[in-house]
């Protein structure tokens, strides 16, 4: 089970200024001679995010005297100073003001301990642009991050002891006792972070901690620090770091998860977290069944991921809402079925390693070539090697229906093995096609089409998918079939042609919202997210 916290995530006012900016370049997109975009400070202390703004043409300044009359300036959740907003206005220039309301209410408040004459100090990260920005607001703002810090601060007996966002709480908790022991006074006031987001975000992840295992969090040191205390926990920079961690470990499965996050990730990215952590849950239980299950044909077996096996599940599962392993021995014939199919497309393509592994035709060359130091007999040994992996591939495609016919009841097979016979001959016809193909390639000295290779390749996740499902008792569902066919093109493109962006970008922008609109069980849509997240990481 995943739990994520009811408060967690991006805040409102970041929220606020995010939806902002999408708008007003979305509204600008469109025009023939669009203004150019300016954010008045950093918003988020978030990579990813800064980046995809970036890569917009949003441009980040801290001087507002950067910008010129006829451009757009959005200022931030942090707010903007009387004399900055002045020149805003007596340039008529155009802008949107997303300052932060507690933001705006907890500088205020600053504002008042200032004029009282009370030093300001913020215990936090020197670099955080909150922190900066309210320095710049005031000249007697000092900011801590050490215990040497402290001898820098006045002997003004006022003071405002104020905790930045997302600082560690002990480390606040015992810089602001030193302060207090070497400048003692009765003027001391201590307030929490800047945003009230971070202590409910703080509450609600150990509310759910309550019910986990395990707690993953995203993007926050401080609140791992607090979590920690209480049980296990894992911190993760980006999604990359969390892919390499769940492949390479098993201490999350059969497990209650809780992912949490700061407030500067927003939602959609924490959600990929999930969905991510969904399909390898789900992904990596499947496929230690199937390869237990093919343990005496490891010969034989080209696929190391076993991708083909898990989709046979998945349609089970996405059919029934059942996770049990009625599906296994299904997925076991289909592995068999397609480790056949891939040794004729071996020799077709002449292909010498699949998956850090040598194909079945080239282990047969390599077992007999240096036998005999002859130039005939190599030629013979490369001929007779075809011969034998088509005769191999030729009885593995009988075994997986053998497979079949012995492990599933009457009731069941008619229609098992109608569509699994079918695969079969479509998938053999279709390398015919391909075959005719190349000849006419040849012939005519074209080059080699990817595309009309790859329109041959949804098989590779539709098919098992569609057998899982039938087994379920479903018919096949052409939505469904839709979506699986562009992710399986999507895969075979990241596989073996990354280099054609813009095919990648269009089906990746769309995806979600075509997972979405299925007519599936919730836990199956992020199953199928997670997938794609899955497949992003390769090659990365």
């Amino acid at each position: 089970m995943i739990y994520i916290p009811n408060m967690c995530g991006i805040c409102k006012g970041l929220t606020k200024s995010l939806s902002t900016i999408y708008d007003v370049y979305e509204q600008e997109l469109n025009k023939e001679y669009p203004s150019d975009i300016y954010v008045y400070k950093m918003i988020i202390n978030n990579d990813k995010v800064m980046q995809e703004l970036e890569g917009l043409g949003i441009n980040f300044i801290d001087n507002i005297k950067e910008v010129s009359n006829d451009s757009i300036v959005i200022i931030g959740p942090y707010g903007i100073n009387k004399n900055d907003k002045e020149y805003l206005d007596n340039n008529n220039i155009t802008y949107y003001d997303t300052t932060c309301t507690y933001v705006s209410k907890f500088i205020s408040f600053i504002n008042e301990k200032y004029l009282d004459g009370y030093e300001i100090i913020i215990i936090g990260n020197k670099e955080d642009e909150l922190n900066k920005y309210i320095k710049e607001l005031y000249d007697n703002v000092v900011i801590i991050d050490n215990e040497d810090d402290i001898h820098n601060l006045s002997y003004n007996l006022k003071k405002l002891i104020i905790s930045s966002n997302n600082y560690n709480k002990d480390k606040f908790e015992y810089l602001t006792k030193l302060i207090k022991e070497e400048y003692y006074s009765d003027l001391i006031e201590v307030k929490s972070a800047f945003c009230k987001n971070v202590d409910k975000i703080l509450e609600s992840s150990i509310e759910t901690q309550k019910e986990c295992d395990l707690m993953f969090i995203i993007n926050d040191d401080c609140l791992y620090n607090e979590l920690s205390k209480n049980g296990k926990c894992y911190l993760f920079n980006n999604v990359y770091e969390f892919y390499k961690y769940l492949i390479n470990n098993d201490d999350y499965l059969n497990k209650n998860i809780g992912i949490t996050s700061s407030i500067y990730t927003p939602i959609k990215e924490l959600y990929n977290y999930k969905y991510l952590l969904s399909f390898m849950m789900k992904y990596k239980n499947d496929y230690k069944e199937i390869y237990n299950n093919l343990k005496d044909e490891k010969d034989i077996i080209i696929s190391s991921t076993l991708i083909s096996g898990f989709m046979v599940y998945l349609g089970y599962f996405i059919a029934t809402s059942k996770d049990d392993n009625k599906a296994l021995e299904l997925a076991t014939s289909y592995e068999l079925l397609k480790s056949s199919l891939l040794t004729h497309s071996d020799i077709i393509n002449n292909v010498k390693v699949r998956n850090n592994k040598m194909t079945i035709p080239r282990s047969i060359c390599d077992k007999y070539l240096n036998l005999k130091n002859d130039s005939n007999y190599m030629k013979d040994v490369l001929k007779y090697a075809n011969s034998k992996a088509i005769c191999m591939g030729d009885i593995y495609i009988f075994k997986a229906s053998n497979h079949l016919l012995n492990n599933y009841s009457i009731r069941n097979i008619p229609k098992l093995l109608n569509e699994f016979n079918n695969i079969s001959i479509n998938t053999i016809n279709k390398e015919i096609n391909i075959i005719e193909d190349l000849f006419n390639d040849i012939l005519n000295n074209n080059d080699v089409d990817n595309e009309k290779y790859l329109n041959n390749t949804e098989y590779i996740l539709t098919d098992p998918f569609n057998l899982g499902y039938i087994l379920g008792n479903k018919d096949k569902d052409d939505s469904i079939i839709n979506v699986l066919n562009k992710i399986g093109k999507y895969y075979k493109y990241k596989l073996l042609y990354e280099d054609i962006i813009e095919e990648l970008e269009s089906i990746n922008n769309t995806i979600y919202e075509e997972i979405d609109s299925l007519d599936i069980l919730e836990d199956g849509k992020d199953i199928l997210k997670g997938l794609m997240i899955y497949i992003n990481m390769i090659n990365n």
